[in-house]
């Protein structure tokens, strides 16, 4: 089942960039447009070797732009310039992995099961652990973006006096009643 996104969000490649205007690169064999290109992969990517793959520029050339005082102030102008893109990108996954989990707890899991023909896949029920553990991290998710509170906390201070209290008063009673059998 395949979802689509209801209105594609596109954006113009960043072919000038202010916080580089800052910056002199003189003597420099790379263009500002090969230093974005580089960051977007780098964004794209989570790191700097799949970047260097993308763009064919040398890791290590990657790995010194990203101790440059200008590379952090970089990914902010691109992060920011495209933040409706990466958005419309992480909507249509978060609905593609739901629509998943929606269809393994309706249907089950697939399983490989041997039949009198060899292998087939077969549809199970999902496990009880992996429901609690499926739907937990849901309701976590879903209280987290209400701006809800996750977790239930309380005050055991207050509780330990009142039983140190109680303790202390049921130790007086036993006594008084010991003295009151002794006579």
């Amino acid at each position: 089942m395949e979802k689509q996104i209801d209105k594609e969000v596109k954006t113009e490649p960043l072919t000038h960039s202010k916080v580089l205007a800052l910056y002199s690169f003189a003597g420099s064999k790379y263009s500002d447009q090969d230093r974005i290109r580089v960051a977007m992969g780098f964004l794209v990517h989570g790191n700097v070797h799949r970047a260097a793959r993308e763009t064919g520029l040398p890791a290590n050339t990657i790995y010194t732009w990203t101790t440059q005082p200008w590379w952090e102030e970089l990914l902010k102008e691109l992060r920011v310039q495209n933040e409706p893109a990466f958005q419309a990108g992480f909507a249509e996954n978060l609905q593609l992995a739901l629509d998943a989990a929606k269809d393994r707890l309706v249907n089950g899991d697939v399983k490989l099961v041997k039949g009198k023909d060899g292998y087939e896949e077969r549809r199970v029920p999902p496990s009880l652990r992996d429901v609690g553990i499926v739907s937990g991290i849901f309701f976590d998710k879903y209280r987290l973006s209400r701006g809800d509170p996750t977790a239930i906390t309380a005050n055991v201070g207050a509780s330990a006096k009142e039983l140190r209290k109680i303790a202390k008063e049921e130790i007086q009673s036993a006594r008084m009643k010991d003295v009151v059998s002794e006579q």
